[in-house]
């Protein structure tokens, strides 16, 4: 159970960070191709801690 919260904990910083720099780096066509990203990878996340 605590290895799951780091997990998500961990996985929840690395996209708040990379958002943000995409987004200061600015970029129209970047921000589909991350918001995408983001969204696929918050479902992944759903998955895993479905699994959990």
């Amino acid at each position: 159970m605590a290895a799951g919260s780091w997990f998500r904990y961990i996985i929840g910083i690395l996209l708040s960070v990379d958002v943000v720099r995409v987004w200061l780096s600015g970029g129209q066509l970047q921000s589909t191709t991350i918001g995408l990203a983001v969204i696929f990878l918050l479902l992944a996340l759903l998955y895993v801690v479905k699994r959990v």
